[in-house]
């Protein structure tokens, strides 16, 4: 650990005493861009060498293009980077299985895997990798209807209006948030989105007030 600017970058330098050999980088400098947009303008203009979806949101319409330029080229991996709604478990209406039921045949994947998540695959456990899913799985088809159903037997009161935070600042994840916002508004939940930074999320879990919330995770198994 070489050198350290807060919200700048990080420099990492080699250890030539490392068990396996001296490594053939002498450092890596791993840069840091306040969003999505100024991170992938620096991979286009060559200002940095490599970089993951995880850290620069490269949106899926994306990788065409960038992949068309003479100085890139982008690799796909099978390990996937999944989305996936939390709620707070220590709120009565949430710990209430018929809810998150409710909420999850209340939103039509298939169709944000064709218009959102172009490419992209329906995740239907923490790992997506199609060989983790059970023969018997329950992959919640699209039924506004039995969402309706499930929260009327759990008591979803009527007019309730839930936090929804996000804390991606790509354009995908926004998208994404708006359709989940109309599915469920459809069915009669009504989400508040509000987009928040890191410290804010990791506060909300601490404090245990978060309600709900759009969260994700590179899975490499």
């Amino acid at each position: 650990w070489a050198d350290y600017a807060v919200d700048q970058y990080i420099e990492l330098v080699r250890n030539d005493d490392w068990y396996l050999g001296v490594p053939k980088l002498e450092k890596i400098i791993l840069q840091v861009y306040a969003d999505a947009a100024s991170h992938i303008a620096a991979l286009e203009r060559g200002e940095v060498d490599t970089t993951a979806y995880e850290t620069t949101y490269i949106g899926m319409d994306d990788v065409g293009r960038i992949d068309a330029l003479d100085n890139i080229d982008v690799v796909v991996m099978d390990k996937g980077s999944s989305a996936f709604i939390r709620f707070n478990h220590n709120d009565p209406l949430f710990a209430d299985a018929r809810v998150r039921q409710a909420i999850r045949y209340a939103i039509d994947v298939d169709t944000l895997m064709e218009t959102i998540y172009i490419g992209g695959r329906a995740a239907h456990t923490m790992y997506p990798q199609t060989w983790t899913f059970p023969d018997d799985m329950n992959t919640y088809p699209y039924d506004p209807d039995k969402a309706r159903e499930l929260l009327a037997d759990a008591g979803w009161p009527s007019g309730r209006e839930v936090d929804f935070i996000y804390y991606f600042t790509d354009t995908l994840t926004a998208d994404l948030v708006v359709a989940i916002q109309a599915y469920l508004a459809d069915v009669g939940v009504n989400i508040n989105p509000r987009l928040v930074d890191s410290a804010v999320q990791m506060d909300l879990l601490a404090n245990n007030t978060l309600e709900m919330g759009l969260f994700g995770f590179g899975m490499g198994t």
